[in-house]
This record gives C-alpha cells, structure tokens and sequence, in this order.
C-alpha cells in the first residue's frame, strides 16, 4: 500500500505493478518504521524520478525497432519449424527481460521491506560540502539512470544471435539433400501472438517507448 505521503509515480505500475508494489511497501518502511517523511521523501523523489527517465524509452530508431522485429520472427520461424536455435535465445527474447532496468526489478522484487533503511544525517550542516544521505537508494537511483543505455544494447546483441541462428540454417539447408521439411506450425497469427503476446513486445511498445508500429493481429477464422 502507498504511503499518503509518498512521491512514488503511479506509471511505474503500469511498467510492473509488482515492482510499484514493492518500492511503495520499502516507502512506507522508510516513512513509518525508520528515520520518516522529511528525512527520506526527497531520495525516494530523485529514485521515482530515475526511474521515469528509464520509461522515456530507448533512443533505437523505428528503422532499427523493425529490423529487431523482423530477426525475431525469422528467428522463431526457424525454432518453430525446423527446432533451430535454442528455447534459451527465446525465453532471452521476452521483452520483459530485456527492459528490467538493469536487473533492477528483479533486485528488488527478491529484497526485504526494510533494505533502504540506511539514512545517514548529515555529519556536520555548516559544512556545504556534506550533505544527508541513504546510500543504497542513492546506488539504485544511479543504477536506474543509466540502465537504458544497458538494457538497449541487448537489441543488437540478441539480433546478432538471430542471425548466427539463420546463417547457419542457410548453409543447411543449401547443402541438404533433399531439404529439411518442416516440422512445427507457424503462421502470421501464431507469430503475431508469439512475438507481441507471449514475448511481450506489445507491452515494451506500450509501457517501454519501444519505438515500433505493432502490425494489426491477423484474424484468427
């Protein structure tokens, strides 16, 4: 539950309501169980802040979104179809994972309640040098603001894996004799719900500012 004074932005829920869930419960902590309100408001502020940056969204292009996306689904047409590349490439393609503020969400989600309860008061006010301070929400914020520079940077690693999936499926099948048939099922609705359903790019467009146009879903008749 969300303290009355907490200045937590309610769009992190719709990020990762169980990650909103959690900053707001270590909030209270903070507000009601530690050091209180004036003490802690003003880092639970820049850490909000922080992290609304990160939900700006990524500086890949709409050129470079739809290449991804277009790597994914061949990609996956060749795991479907052919059991090419590897469940783990997959599961490393969910865009939740991919967009998790560093590991950040994870770190906080496996915390106790009271992890942030480390505000330190400033060791000497006349000194303009010294200042209060809570050292591990301070780290996280930090983290946050630079998280996306890291997150982004698994797009083009993942698509260089993509293409290591299909290059090597290529000479495959030029030399094969007579060529693999295919073994799974694969159309545009299943690819549709694979990719924006299941492996969430649906919610990285809506939630994260991935910077794509999501195609209409095939109709299922």
């Amino acid at each position: 539950m969300a303290h009355p004074d907490s200045v937590l932005d309610t769009a992190i829920a719709d990020y990762r309501q169980d990650f909103y869930d959690k900053l707001a419960d270590m909030e209270y902590f903070t507000y009601e169980e530690s050091d209180g309100v004036e003490e802690y408001q003003p880092f639970w502020q820049a850490y909000s802040d922080a992290i609304m940056g990160y939900l700006e969204g990524p500086s890949t292009s709409n050129a470079d979104a739809k290449d991804f996306i277009i790597g994914l689904y061949a990609f996956l047409s060749q795991l479907e179809l052919k059991g090419r590349g590897s469940q783990s490439l997959k599961d490393d393609s969910n865009a939740r994972k991919v967009f998790d503020i560093d590991g950040l969400v994870d770190d906080v989600l496996s915390r106790p309640v009271d992890y942030y309860d480390d505000y330190e008061p400033d060791p000497d006010p006349s000194d303009p040098e010294t200042s209060d301070s809570a050292p591990r929400l301070e780290a996280d914020t930090a983290r946050a603001s630079e998280a996306m520079a890291q997150d982004e940077a698994q797009i083009p690693a993942l698509q260089s894996q993509y293409v290591g999936v299909l290059t090597d499926g290529a000479i495959t099948d030029i030399f094969a004799k007579p060529p693999e048939p295919p073994e799974g099922e694969w159309d545009g609705l299943i690819a549709w719900d694979t990719v924006f359903d299941e492996l969430e790019w649906q919610w990285a467009v809506n939630q994260v500012g991935f910077p794509l146009t999501i195609p209409p879903r095939p109709d299922s008749t």
